[in-house]
């Protein structure tokens, strides 16, 4: 797996809508290198949805994967799925906390930022990256672009698409039911 470089800008929760021209900055550091052929207006509105997304977004930037680009969504954990600072961490079954995890959270996500960046040449996919969970994990999910947009189409189901999908928990590779 190559990973390109990124910057990555933090975004506070609970803010407040940007203003314009805090979008296009955001837009002009994170959608640049590979990322730089997507429409102008498409930038904004990855920009806009990365203030709106549940959780929160860290960054969107770019990772190439398997030799194709992705545009990579860096989402913040939400309040659910941390634990006190301290305490040990409980035991979860972390297969069934990331399916849940993609059911409720990912794969609408997924959805989103598949409708708001459209048909743009040569993007392969969609990578969440997702850390913190309450399980002590991470989890990488990379969707091709024809996966997700076949649910939003309701030509595949979303089981379909997780199944089509390279889902890493902590580095190691897993399939969600």
């Amino acid at each position: 797996m190559t990973v390109l470089p990124a910057i990555l800008v933090v975004l506070a929760l609970g803010q407040a809508p940007a203003p314009e021209a805090r979008v296009r900055e955001e837009a002009a550091k994170w959608l640049s290198g590979p990322l730089s052929h997507i429409p102008e207006e498409t930038k904004l509105r990855l920009v806009q949805l990365a203030h709106k997304t549940p959780g929160g977004v860290r960054a969107l930037t770019n990772e190439t994967f398997r030799g194709k680009l992705y545009l990579e969504v860096l989402l913040n954990s939400s309040r659910e799925e941390e634990h006190p600072a301290g305490q040990p961490a409980p035991v979860v079954d972390r297969i069934k906390a990331v399916s849940t995890l993609a059911e409720t959270r990912l794969v609408p996500a997924l959805l989103d930022y598949a409708a708001t960046l459209g048909d743009v040449p040569n993007i392969h996919g969609i990578k969440l990256l997702l850390i913190e969970l309450p399980a002590n994990s991470f989890i990488q999910l990379y969707a091709p672009l024809d996966l997700i947009n076949g649910v939003r189409s309701g030509t595949i189901s979303r089981q379909a698409l997780l199944d089509g999908s390279v889902i890493y928990i902590n580095n190691d590779v897993v399939r969600l039911r």
